[in-house]
């Protein structure tokens, strides 16, 4: 069986999926996304991770990106938050994310 895109468009996609919900509205309000958002993450796969520091490495310097790691910092308060975001029922934030992501598959 092979899997299908819920959007035609790759980043509306991520979008999708990176929110756990196949709504492009309801994933735009979940993660945030609008004309003013100014802070963005940046995604890259590969099994080469020489290859990904190269990619981010050019990624940064052509877009003129600034790294900012407080942004990957989680504390009580962005915990209390992603809970609310994701509309999260226990304190295993990491395994119900992934759960209500993958869940997109079989609700195709």
């Amino acid at each position: 069986m092979r899997r299908k895109n819920i959007a035609k468009d790759k980043a509306i996609e991520l979008l999708l999926r990176t929110s756990g919900e196949r709504q492009i509205s309801k994933a735009i309000n979940i993660l945030g996304v609008n004309y003013s958002t100014k802070k963005i993450i940046l995604l890259a796969c590969d099994t080469n991770i020489d290859n990904l520091i190269n990619v981010m490495n050019e990624i940064i310097s052509k877009y003129h990106l600034n790294i900012d790691d407080k942004l990957m910092e989680v504390n009580e308060e962005r915990k209390s938050e992603i809970i609310k975001i994701y509309n999260l029922k226990t304190n295993e934030i990491d395994k119900e994310i992934l759960t209500k992501i993958s869940a997109i598959e079989w609700l195709q």
